[in-house]
C-alpha cells in the first residue's frame, strides 16, 4: 500500500493505492470473453487487503499500455516494464471493483509468503514506534511505499538511498549473526556456513526475490559453498559466476542500473582489497610487540583500524559509482563520503533490533518491545543524521551529468586499473585518477562544448514540455539565455518537476536566467520549488497581483523562493525582458493594477519575436483579460499556446482569429484534451499540437523559417503541417 503524503503543491489530494501483480487469463471485449496471457500490475486506487495470492479475481477496470517517454531525458518506464515481461498496467478505481471469484484452495508458497510478510509488517507497527515503524518495515521487508516521498528524497540527496533498498549490505548484516555465533563458539564452521545459505535463501524468498537481495543471496551462497569445499573468499571468478546466475534469471538486468551498481560495488571491494584490508604484522618482532600491548590498547587500535577501513571502502565505492549515478540521477552527493561510514553502526543495530522484533513479536511481547526500542532508537539516530547531512552546505548538488562517452571511458580505465595495475599503485593515485577524470573527462568537455555552441549562430529553441494537464515552456535563445515560462501540473508537483528537469538536463542546462510565472493557479507553478533546489535561477517574474492570493500553494512558493534567495520581480503590460540581441520579449497583459477579475484573467501574456517570427504565450487568459488583449491591434503570430489548456471558456476561435497563428500548442493531458477545441482550430486551418497526444513539442526558429517537432520513441520527429 502506498503512503499518502500531504503536499501544498499538489493540486489534487493524493490517495492511498494498493498494487498487485496479477496473471491475466481472459479479457472482456464487448459481451464476449477473449483468452489472454501475461503478467501485469493491477493498481487499485483505494486501500484493500481482501485479495490473497492464488485467488481468482474479477476486475472491473481499465487496461492501458505502458507508454514510452514523452520528453527527452525522461525515465523510460516502458523499457523497465518490458524487462519484467510486462507490457500493460491495469487500473481499478474502487476496492469493490476487484471481486474474489474463487479463493485459493491450497496454501501455496506465495500465499504463505504473503501471510508472513503481512504478519511481520504488523509486528513491526505493533512493537516499534509509529514514527519509525514504516522505516523499520522498509529496511527489513522492502516496504518503501510506506515512507513518504519527502523522507525518501532525503536519503537520495545524501547518497544513502541504498539503506532503503534491501541489498547486499542488509543481507550481510543479517547473515553476520551466524558468523558471530561461530566466533563465540555456539556454532561449528560447517553448521555456520550451511545456516547462512539456508537463511539467505529464505530471506530472498521472503522479500519476493527482489533483484538486489537475489544478487546478494547468490553471491553469499556461492561464497559459503566455496568455503565448504576449501576455496578462498570473494574473487572476480566468484563475481562472474554470480553474474551468470543473474543473467539466467533475467538477462535484461545487465542493462539495469541497480545490478550495475551492485556488481560495481563488489568489484571495487575485490579490486582494491589490498589497499583497504588491515594486514597483521608480517615481521616476527613487530607481531610479538603487538601481542605484548595491553588488551584495551589492542581493542582501540582494532576499532580505529576497522573505522578507517570502512571509510576507505565507502570512499572507493562512492568514487567508482559517482559517474554512473550522476549520469542517471543527475545528482552528486559528496556528503555520502562522511555519512555512510557513520551510519553503519545505527543501521546494523536497527536491523538486529528489527530481526528480534520479527522473531519474538506475537508470542513474547516484553522481549519484542525491548528489541523494538533498540530498533526505533537507532532508526531515530539514523534519520536524524541523514536530515542533518542533507542540510549541510554543498551536501549535494544537481548536474546535467557527464556525457555517455565520458562515463564509458571512465569505466574502461577502471577495469584496466583494477585488472592490471591495482597491485602497483598507491591509495593516493586512486584519488588522483578520479580527480583527473572529473576535470578532463567531465568539466573541461562540458565547458568546451558550451563555448563552442555560443560561438556559432544558434536558433531560438522553444520546447513545450509534456507535464500532463499543466504548462511548462523552455525557451533557449541564440545567445544562451534560458527562460522558463511556467512549470506545473494539475497532478503531482514532483511529476512536473521531474519532466521539466529531464528536458533541461538533456540540453545540458544547469542555470535558468529567468522564470516567468503566468498567474497564481497551482498547475502553472507547483514544480518551481523543486526546480529551485536543482537549478540556479537568476530571477522569478510574477504578475503584480500574484502574491495577493492566500492559497497554500502560493504561500509555500513564496516561502521557497525566499529560502533559496531568488529575487522576485513583477511584470506588467509594456514591460520587456532582455533575452539577447536576437530575441525580444514583450508583456502584452495584464496592466499594472490587474484586471480586477480572476487569476486567469491576470495571466502574463508574453510575446517573443525572433528572426521575424512571433511566439505568443498567454497562460490561462480568459474573460476580462482576454477581452483586453483582443482589444489591442491584432498580431500575426506563427506559434501560440492555446489559452487555458484549450478550454472552451477562453474564446479559442476569437483568439485564433486575432493571432492568426500557423501552429497552436495545447498543453493538456490526453484525458482532459478538449476534442471540440481541436476540431474548431483545425477548421480554421491551424496546425494543432497537443502535448497529451504528441509528447513534448519543439519549434526551431531561425533565419530559414520554423521547424516543428515532437518527441516520440526517444527521438525528435517532424510535425508535418496540415497546410
Amino acid at each position: 500500500m502506498a503512503s499518502v503524503e500531504d503536499d501544498a503543491m499538489n493540486a489534487v489530494p493524493r490517495e492511498e493505492r494498493t498494487k498487485l501483480e496479477i496473471r491475466m487469463l481472459s479479457v472482456r471485449d464487448g459481451l464476449q470473453w477473449k483468452q489472454a496471457a501475461g503478467v501485469t500490475d493491477l493498481v487499485i486506487h483505494a486501500s484493500t487487503d481482501h485479495v490473497a495470492p492464488g485467488d481468482r479475481i474479477l476486475v472491473y477496470g481499465k487496461i492501458v499500455e505502458v507508454g514510452s517517454p514523452t520528453n527527452p531525458g525522461q525515465l523510460d518506464f516502458r523499457k523497465i516494464a518490458r524487462s519484467k515481461l510486462k507490457l500493460t498496467r491495469m487500473d481499478a478505481y474502487h476496492a469493490d471493483a476487484v471481486v474474489v471469484e474463487e479463493a485459493s484452495a491450497t496454501p501455496a508458497l506465495s500465499s504463505l509468503q504473503s501471510k508472513l510478510r503481512r504478519r511481520f509488517n504488523q509486528v513491526a507497527w505493533t512493537h516499534v514506534d509509529p514514527e519509525h515503524a514504516g522505516l523499520a518495515s522498509a529496511i527489513l521487508l522492502g516496504n518503501r511505499e510506506q515512507l513518504s516521498q519527502c523522507r525518501r528524497s532525503r536519503f537520495l540527496h545524501t547518497g544513502t538511498v541504498h539503506l532503503l533498498a534491501i541489498s547486499g549490505l542488509h543481507v550481510g548484516i543479517l547473515a553476520s549473526v551466524f558468523f558471530l555465533l561461530f566466533r563465540i563458539g555456539l556454532l561449528g564452521r560447517r553448521t555456520t556456513l550451511v545456516s547462512v545459505i539456508l537463511f539467505v535463501l529464505f530471506y530472498a524468498w521472503l522479500v519476493e526475490f527482489r533483484p538486489p537481495v537475489c544478487r546478494a543471496a547468490i553471491l553469499l551462497t556461492l561464497y559459503c559453498l566455496g568455503k565448504l569445499i576449501g576455496k578462498s573468499g570473494f574473487s572476480f571468478n566468484l563475481l562472474a559466476v554470480a553474474g551468470v546466475f543473474v543473467l539466467l534469471l533475467n538477462p535484461s538486468d545487465v542493462f539495469s542500473l541497480g545490478p550495475q551498481l551492485s556488481f560495481l560495488a563488489v568489484a571495487t571491494m575485490i579490486a582494491f582489497r589490498d589497499l583497504v584490508v588491515i594486514k597483521p604484522p608480517t615481521d616476527p618482532l613487530q607481531a610479538l610487540i603487538y601481542k605484548t600491548r595491553p588488551l584495551p590498547v589492542r581493542i582501540v587500535r582494532s576499532i580505529l583500524g576497522r573505522c578507517r577501513q570502512a571509510v576507505l571502502v565507502s570512499a572507493l565505492i562512492w568514487l567508482v559509482a559517482a559517474p554512473l549515478v550522476a549520469f542517471h540521477f543527475h545528482l552528486v552527493a559528496p556528503v555520502a563520503l562522511i555519512v555512510n561510514p557513520v551510519l553503519l553502526l545505527p543501521i546494523t543495530f536497527a536491523i538486529y533490533g528489527g530481526l528480534g522484533v520479527m522473531i519474538f513479536g506475537g508470542w513474547c511481547s516484553p522481549v519484542a518491545d525491548l528489541f523494538g526500542a533498540i530498533c526505533e532508537t537507532n532508526l531515530g539516530w539514523l534519520e536524524s543524521m541523514v536530515n542533518h547531512a542533507e542540510s549541510l552546505p554543498l551536501s549535494h548538488w544537481w548536474t546535467a551529468g557527464p556525457a555517455d562517452v565520458s562515463v564509458l571511458v571512465f569505466y574502461i580505465l577502471f577495469v584496466l586499473l583494477a585488472v592490471f595495475f591495482v597491485s602497483q599503485i598507491k591509495r593516493r593515485w586512486v584519488l588522483c585518477f578520479g580527480f583527473a577524470w572529473v576535470v578532463f573527462g567531465w568539466l573541461v568537455p562540458f565547458q568546451l562544448e558550451k563555448r563552442f555552441e555560443r560561438q556559432k549562430l544558434q536558433p531560438l529553441l522553444c520546447t513545450f514540455v509534456d507535464v500532463g494537464h499543466g504548462t511548462s515552456t523552455v525557451l533557449q535563445t541564440p545567445e544562451g539565455f534560458t527562460l522558463l515560462y511556467d512549470a506545473g501540473s494539475l497532478g503531482s508537483s514532483k511529476y512536473a518537476a521531474q519532466n521539466v528537469s529531464s528536458v533541461l538536463w538533456s540540453e545540458d542546462i544547469e542555470h535558468l536566467d529567468a522564470v516567468v510565472i503566468s498567474h497564481a493557479d497551482i498547475d502553472h507553478f507547483n514544480a518551481i520549488p523543486v526546480l529551485s533546489r536543482r537549478f540556479s535561477i537568476g530571477c522569478v517574474y510574477v504578475t503584480p497581483v500574484m502574491f495577493e492570493s492566500e492559497s497554500a500553494g502560493v504561500v509555500e512558493l513564496l516561502k521557497e523562493l525566499k529560502l533559496a534567495g531568488i529575487p522576485v520581480r513583477q511584470l506588467a503590460m509594456g514591460d520587456r525582458l532582455k533575452c539577447g540581441a536576437c530575441v525580444s520579449a514583450e508583456v502584452l497583459s495584464p496592466p499594472a493594477e490587474g484586471t480586477f477579475s480572476t487569476d486567469n484573467s491576470d495571466s502574463v501574456v508574453l510575446m517573443l519575436e525572433a528572426f521575424g517570427h512571433h511566439l505568443l504565450l498567454p497562460g490561462d487568459l480568459e474573460k476580462d483579460g482576454m477581452q483586453m488583449l483582443l482589444g489591442q491591434d491584432p498580431i500575426d503570430c506563427d506559434i501560440v499556446m492555446s489559452p487555458h489548456h484549450g478550454s472552451r471558456k477562453s474564446q479559442q476561435a476569437e483568439f485564433q482569429n486575432w493571432s492568426k497563428s500557423e501552429y497552436c500548442v495545447i498543453s493538456s493531458s490526453r484525458k482532459r484534451l478538449n476534442a471540440k477545441t481541436c476540431e474548431a482550430l483545425k477548421s480554421l486551418g491551424t496546425n494543432v499540437c497537443p502535448t497529451g497526444l504528441l509528447g513534448a513539442v519543439r519549434f526551431v526558429i531561425d533565419e530559414h523559417g520554423i521547424e516543428a517537432m515532437h518527441w516520440d520513441l526517444n527521438k525528435w520527429r517532424p510535425i508535418v503541417p496540415a497546410n
